[in-house]
């Protein structure tokens, strides 16, 4: 995952991170709540533009056909 990662933020510009890595709890009392309400999105790959998305799910299409792993985008229109 993290390898796809860094990957994704060497080739496009708008790739911010995983959701859990940029919405860090400021007290560690909160990791579970956080982790609970993030749920499945945990891992959630965070972008800045739709296109940029769209850029990124076609790579991760590729990455997803040839390791058989599963990926998650969301949107983030700033």
């Amino acid at each position: 995952m993290k390898e796809s990662l860094n990957s994704l933020k060497r080739v496009f510009s708008g790739v911010y991170g995983r959701f859990i890595d940029l919405c860090q709890p400021t007290q560690r009392k909160y990791e579970v709540a956080t982790s609970i309400i993030l749920g499945r999105n945990m891992d959630a790959i965070i972008v800045a533009t739709e296109k940029t998305a769209i850029e990124c799910i076609q790579v991760i299409c590729l990455i997803t056909l040839l390791s058989g792993s599963n990926k998650f985008i969301l949107m983030l229109n700033i």
